[in-house]
């Protein structure tokens, strides 16, 4: 396991105060909850005031680690919208003609960055013309792991990130290999 960075911490620094903001508005609207139908005099006087305490604290960390969780998850995706955005759009040559041959899809696997927090992995899609075995477009779909979250974005997701585990198919692939038959337009 490698150490985090500064990078790492610095990101980890701005998902805590994006965590505890919330958080803290949560459990004082709880505790106003509370105190206003006089729920938290029934409670102390169950729990006793040491037990209606240390409920009351391990409420506000329940909620903190909650907070924590989906901010965590949200920050992932957010910092990398400008490289979805840019990958969402393939490359298509512009030096030949229409291909000769039918496109054959070629998937290759990358790891792109792998930090403390967050690995992202690119598979890259090369549509290439089986006669003459030259490249006609190129795309990427990025794989984006935090935690136990996944987001994808990219050639067939779209520019957004998506929050998905399963594979990219259907209708984006396949216009990107009827496209990239047809050869600049």
């Amino acid at each position: 396991m490698t150490l985090p960075s500064f990078t790492d911490l610095g990101l980890a620094a701005v998902v805590l105060v994006l965590a505890i903001v919330p958080a803290a508005l949560a459990v004082l609207a709880t505790v106003g909850i509370l105190q206003a139908t006089r729920l938290d005099t029934r409670l102390e006087s169950r729990l006793g005031a040491r037990g209606f305490r240390v409920a009351g604290l391990l409420g506000a960390l329940a909620l903190v680690g909650l907070f924590l969780r989906l901010s965590w998850d949200w920050s992932a995706a957010t910092h990398l919208k400008p490289l979805c955005a840019a990958l969402a759009e393939p490359w298509y040559s512009d030096g030949s003609p229409a291909a000769t041959g039918a496109p054959r899809l070629r998937v290759s696997r990358r790891v792109v960055e792998t930090s403390y927090w967050t690995t992202i992995t690119a598979d890259r899609y090369e549509a290439v013309d089986e006669a003459t075995g030259e490249v006609l477009a190129e795309g990427d779909e990025l794989w984006i792991d935090a935690g136990a979250t996944r987001y994808r974005c990219g050639l067939a997701s779209g520019p957004r990130p998506l929050k998905r585990r399963d594979a990219p198919a259907g209708p984006a692939i396949d216009q990107f290999l009827s496209r990239a038959a047809r050869g600049p337009t």
